[in-house]
């Protein structure tokens, strides 16, 4: 509804009313207000994806850009204001805004042309001395993983992870009565036990997942276009000693072994997994060396094979 400014942010000192409406700044100037027959919420849908408001589609284009090359077209990916960056290529974030929308918003159609392109099929290079920063995106950047990509590689490598589609991602939610207390403190008791893929992991205000807390999870209260990467070293203490990574790796080992394979060869097959590269020269031998030496070891020493390889920057960066 209409409501009234409110004189120094005060609620009780209210001035003069003022019409509902939208961001004019977003319209030209002659575009007629619009008009409203009942709550707004349908006026405000047909705002958003309106022809003449370019920008929702520029900003949902350039977050799918940000997330497939590690940079928006936009490095500013919370900020298209005026202190925000401008473009690098603003002809390239026209273009595929448009076909965004002709497309019909389909983030899968936009996502399958980009990754087609030769652009995003570049590999990685050293940088340039003329654009040290790759902003003309001469080739690929290395990134690290994702908090989510990490926990879905180490269940994947492991034989753990459940590919079960749909339903309810909270253990117990059948038992929890909405109008309870129960309902508001379940997160503060919740222990994370499934073994999904990393979208159905419960993502609470206060209480997050200890690898989604390590590899800098989004914000889970407020809007989070760009995630912060960081390097400190409870992510290599985690890799080193959280049970959840040891227990992986120990059924990494135990499907690995049941084949009958070689050293050589099972080796070969542990990096390709991880890593998915074959080990080098030099690292098989070290390799090879340890798993000789620790022959008479009561741990298994795949099992640790696959921990140094899952601690290794190869694992948590892509090429």
């Amino acid at each position: 509804a209409d409501t009234q400014l409110r004189i120094r942010g005060v609620e009780r000192q209210r001035s003069d009313t003022v019409p509902r409406g939208f961001l004019r700044v977003t319209f030209p100037a002659e575009t007629p207000p619009p008009v409203f027959t009942s709550s707004g919420r349908l006026e405000l849908a047909e705002w958003i994806v309106s022809a003449q408001n370019p920008l929702t589609a520029r900003v949902q284009v350039n977050r799918i850009w940000n997330w497939l090359f590690g940079m928006g077209i936009v490095r500013s990916v919370d900020n298209f204001g005026t202190t925000g960056e401008l473009p690098s290529h603003p002809e390239l974030l026209d273009y595929l805004a448009n076909r965004f929308v002709e497309q019909g918003w389909s983030w899968k159609k936009l996502i399958r042309e980009i990754v087609l392109s030769r652009g995003w099929q570049q590999a990685v290079a050293p940088a340039n001395a003329e654009d040290p920063e790759n902003r003309l995106f001469a080739h690929a950047n290395r990134r690290r993983l994702s908090a989510e990509q990490i926990r879905d590689s180490l269940l994947c490598v492991s034989g753990a992870l459940d590919d079960t589609f749909g339903g309810s991602n909270i253990a117990g939610a059948g038992d929890i009565d909405a109008n309870s207390s129960s309902a508001q403190t379940v997160e503060y008791n919740y222990v994370y036990k499934d073994l999904r893929r990393s979208v159905y992991t419960p993502a609470f205000r206060n209480k997050r997942l200890e690898l989604f807390e390590v590899f800098d999870f989004g914000n889970i209260n407020q809007p989070v276009g760009q995630r912060n990467t960081s390097t400190v070293a409870p992510q290599a203490l985690y890799l080193l000693n959280h049970p959840f990574v040891i227990e992986q790796c120990k059924l990494a080992a135990e499907i690995l072994q049941k084949g009958g394979r070689t050293n050589e060869v099972s080796l070969q097959t542990a990096y390709k997994q991880v890593l998915a590269r074959p080990p080098s020269p030099k690292e098989k031998d070290i390799c090879l060396q340890f798993l000789n030496s620790a022959a008479t070891s009561t741990e298994n020493p795949w099992a640790q094979i696959f921990q140094m390889l899952f601690a290794s920057l190869d694992f948590r960066y892509l090429e």
